[in-house]
């Protein structure tokens, strides 16, 4: 999160960016590049970075879709785990449109809505300028954006989070999970909870009456236990990725691995080594899901990569029984582990890492269990 200091550097930045007192190059030090390039095309578009705050209203959008349905569920499931502290969550569809809202506090509600975090109101590019559900929506990964990185004004003082919701069958977007709260109440685990919750409808998306799809669903569930670790269902007429394995291999090279299915002598496991699009070779472990009589998917998973950006975190497996809870609770888990491994175990430079009181902290060590890290 940003200090005071960082906050009015980025405020004095942008003013200097908007009427072209300063090179865009100067502000690499201070801001990520995807937001710089979302600042110019806001200014090329002719967004207004002061002024009236409330996107155009819309209209309420169609609420009555099998995701809309889906994220409604997941929102609610969200706010109760996190009743009484200050955000909403949001979902809006494929073009940006916010269709639904559920606060945790609802004495924060109006302060959300003078925003225009609120059903019916555009948050595209092009009508608010740069906001995470914008940047999201062009990028098709998960967006972050804390106070004055937000382009209008009125934003300054919010941090903003969204995560794209991918149809499991034919990969495109079908919306966006959103969340908002105030700048200082921003944490890293704010951001966990977004992606979780979009990989959550995401999977709830791919259950059907069709039981042999709903058995590669659960298999699906068993093996995903991070949207850092790329893993996959594929079934002849389904398949489902989450967001790692996404980025990481194109629609041909999964078609690639869908004619696995018909091999003949598929042993329990088996190893497979793809060239990329991306010019990566990389090596997945795939494993089949059976019926007593046939084959009807096969599990992928990512074992290793030429280039690994990042590091993943140690498994740790997913609690079905809590249902939308559990699995948030999971990202907070995977979250807090992370970043304890990271830090070598440091209490103090963890909770600084993950933006909460480090007491905060030592009660999320106790609850998850994580005294030995």
């Amino acid at each position: 999160m940003h200090t005071a200091l960082q906050h009015e550097s980025i405020v004095r930045a942008k003013t200097r960016f908007i009427h072209s007192e300063v090179e865009p190059a100067t502000l690499d030090e201070i801001l990520p590049r995807v937001v710089l390039e979302s600042w110019r095309r806001s200014l090329s578009a002719g967004i207004a970075p002061t002024g009236p705050a409330l996107p155009r209203h819309f209209g309420r959008g169609d609420r009555h879709t099998e995701v809309a349905a889906a994220a409604a569920a997941e929102l609610d499931s969200v706010v109760a785990y996190g009743r009484g502290e200050s955000f909403r969550m949001l979902f809006a569809d494929h073009q940006g449109l916010i269709l639904l809202k559920t606060d945790a506090d609802r004495a924060s509600s109006k302060d959300f809505d003078v925003i225009g975090m609120s059903p019916g109101r555009l948050h595209r590019e092009d009508n608010i300028g740069t906001s995470a559900i914008g940047i999201a929506l062009r990028l098709g990964r998960p967006a972050h954006l804390h106070g004055p990185q937000n382009y209008h004004s009125s934003l300054s003082n919010f941090s903003t989070y969204a995560a794209p919701v991918f149809h499991p069958r034919t990969g495109e977007v079908e919306g966006l999970v959103g969340l908002v709260c105030r700048a200082d109440r921003a944490t890293n685990l704010l951001y966990n909870i977004t992606v979780q919750t979009a990989r959550n409808i995401q999977t709830e998306m791919s259950a059907t009456r069709d039981e042999e799809a709903n058995m590669l669903v659960a298999a699906y569930r068993g093996n995903s236990d991070s949207d850092h670790v790329a893993c996959a269902a594929i079934g002849l007429s389904i398949e489902i990725t989450n967001i790692a394995m996404r980025q990481l291999l194109s629609a041909r090279e999964i078609e690639e691995l869908r004619r696995y299915l018909s091999t003949g002598n598929l042993p329990r496991t088996r190893t497979v080594h793809l060239d990329t699009a991306a010019g990566q070779r990389v090596t997945l472990r795939v494993r089949p899901v059976e019926t007593r009589s046939e084959r009807i998917g096969i599990l992928v998973s990512l074992t290793s990569r030429t280039d690994v950006s990042r590091p993943s975190s140690a498994a740790t497996s997913v609690d079905e029984k809590g249902g939308g809870c559990g699995r948030i609770r999971e990202a907070e888990r995977s979250a807090i582990l992370s970043v304890l491994t990271e830090c070598a175990g440091n209490r103090a430079q963890a909770a600084a890492s993950l933006g909460i009181a480090r007491s905060s902290l030592y009660r999320k060590i106790e609850k998850y269990g994580l005294e030995n890290v």
